[in-house]
């Protein structure tokens, strides 16, 4: 038995209750002892019994089926919402802080660098703590093959970065330079994920009225509530559409491409006239004298065409007189 068990047995023989002297007598908490015997605190044993007996598994998959259905309409339902749910199907009051029991805690990792930028240590330290962590239940623990998509950054390709992906099925795929703008999914969650974190500045600038700058201390709450609202299922799906990865349709990128230099075509059909001074010759020079310059002003006229400067000359001696 328990010390705290021990004491607990010898305050109900006693008349007189002392909690101190018993706690020092049986080495155990104070106040433990004194929130026990008073009902207030239970045990772990209790505790966990109490919690199982509450909910079975058929209400906790209605709970979160509650869940989850508001979340998608749009309203995330708030911890006394949850409580109120559960006592609801259970038919019996629950803890104030039991519904803290479905927050799942952030799942993000710190780390830091003697320069502040990522390197062949930390870019492999996310591989496998990050990447291979929330990815080998997929892949059958790691029986089927994964796809790992990334940019040229030394910190994704190195040696010891690939053999370990080597090892452990996953297969590689680098970006050509200077095509992430275009192909890489994250570029459509980050736009939302800039605006959301610049409301959450915003606020806090308000609520501290200018008078506490922001520290790292404040960092992290401002940015995961900007995450969450931002890294939607619906953003990060789109993203991988929007690139044209999943479902995959290089069309997606290839057409706006394409696009592209039709219109660039034809902004240069259009612009001959204008032209004109890229490769000039004589006869282009001249022609064009002869748009811009009405019949009184022949002087530059007379310059181009003069037998001064004959066809042999380089063009930009005759521009330069000019």
């Amino acid at each position: 038995m328990a010390p705290i068990d021990e004491a607990l047995e010898f305050l109900k023989l006693c008349d007189t209750v002392n909690y101190a002297k018993t706690a020092r007598q049986f080495n155990c908490d104070e106040t433990t002892l004194r929130r026990r015997h008073q009902g207030k605190q239970r045990s772990r044993r209790d505790a966990d019994s109490l919690y199982k007996s509450r909910l079975s598994k058929q209400q906790e998959r209605d709970l979160v089926a509650y869940i989850r259905k508001l979340s998608s309409r749009g309203i995330p339902p708030t911890l006394p919402m949850i409580k109120s749910f559960a006592q609801d199907i259970a038919k019996i009051e629950v803890g104030k802080d039991w519904p803290y029991s479905f927050v799942r805690p952030p799942s993000g990792v710190f780390t830091t660098s003697e320069t502040g930028w990522t390197n062949h240590e930390l870019g492999k330290e996310w591989l496998i703590g990050v990447f291979d962590r929330f990815t080998k239940e997929k892949a059958r623990n790691g029986r089927d093959y994964r796809l790992l998509i990334t940019d040229g950054h030394s910190s994704h390709v190195n040696m010891d970065f690939l053999e370990w992906c080597d090892q452990h099925r996953i297969i590689v795929a680098v970006f050509p330079p200077h095509s992430t703008h275009r192909l890489q999914p994250l570029m459509c969650p980050f736009g939302p994920l800039s605006t959301a974190y610049t409301n959450q500045l915003i606020q806090w600038t308000a609520k501290t009225q200018g008078l506490i700058g922001l520290s790292k201390r404040e960092f992290w709450s401002l940015f995961w509530n900007a995450f969450g609202s931002s890294f939607s299922a619906e953003n990060i799906a789109s993203g991988w559409k929007r690139t044209g990865l999943l479902p995959f349709d290089p069309e997606v990128v290839l057409s706006q491409i394409a696009e592209k230099t039709e219109d660039e075509s034809e902004s240069g059909d259009s612009s001959v006239d204008s032209l004109a001074l890229q490769q000039p010759t004589a006869r282009d020079l001249r022609r064009l004298v002869d748009k811009v310059v009405d019949g009184s002003s022949k002087t530059l006229a007379e310059t181009v065409g003069s037998s001064k400067y004959s066809r042999k000359s380089p063009i930009s001696e005759r521009i330069a007189s000019i």
